[in-house]
C-alpha cells in the first residue's frame, strides 16, 4: 500500500481521533500530518492492520507529548471543543439543536475528564479499531483494552445519568 493510499484510507479517522484528544482542529491537523511524516521517515508498518494501529499510536503519543509540553496553558473549553467538532444545526428545530449542542458539550467535557488511557481506548473503539488494535496502540493486552473501553463507557453513562437526574 502506498503512502497516498494509507493517507486516504486512515487520515479521516486519525483526524477525528486527534480532534477528540486535543479539542483543537489545528492541533489535530498537525498531529495527523506529523504522524504520517514520522511513518514515512521512520519506516513504520506499511500494511494494514498494523499500519492502522501504528498510526493511531503515533497520533496518541504525539498528543501526549504536546499535552505535557503545554501543561502551563489552559485546556480548550468544552464550548471551544463543541464549536470545533459540531457542524451546523439542522435549522428545523432550534430548541432541539441547542439541547443537542449542550448535551454534546457536556459529553465532551466528561470525555476530557476521563483518564488519558480510558479516553484513548474509547476514542479508538469509536474509530472502529478492534480490541487487538487498541491493545497494540496502548501497549496492553486485548482483555485490558476491552475493560478500559467498557469502564470508560460506564463512566460516561453515569455522568449522563447524573445530568439527567437518574441513576443508571
Amino acid at each position: 500500500m502506498t503512502v497516498a493510499e494509507l493517507y486516504r484510507h486512515h487520515a479521516p479517522g486519525l483526524f477525528r481521533f486527534a480532534l477528540r484528544l486535543t479539542g483543537e482542529r489545528t492541533s489535530a491537523e498537525d498531529l495527523v500530518a506529523e504522524a504520517f511524516a514520522l511513518a514515512v521517515a521512520g519506516g513504520g508498518p506499511a500494511e494494514p492492520p498494523s499500519a492502522r494501529a501504528f498510526l493511531f499510536g503515533v497520533v496518541r503519543h504525539l498528543a501526549l507529548h504536546r499535552r505535557r509540553d503545554a501543561a502551563r496553558r489552559p485546556a480548550a473549553s468544552a464550548a471551544q471543543a463543541e464549536a470545533a467538532m459540531a457542524g451546523p444545526g439542522t435549522g428545523i428545530d432550534p430548541e432541539r439543536d441547542a439541547a443537542a449542542r449542550a448535551e454534546l458539550a457536556a459529553t465532551l467535557s466528561d470525555l476530557q475528564a476521563l483518564p488519558e488511557e480510558a479516553r484513548a481506548a474509547l476514542l479508538l473503539r469509536a474509530e472502529g479499531l478492534s480490541h487487538d488494535e487498541i491493545a497494540a496502540v496502548l501497549g496492553t493486552s486485548p482483555g485490558a483494552a476491552k475493560v478500559r473501553v467498557h469502564r470508560a463507557r460506564m463512566v460516561l453513562a453515569v455522568c449522563r445519568a447524573a445530568r439527567e437526574g437518574a441513576v443508571p
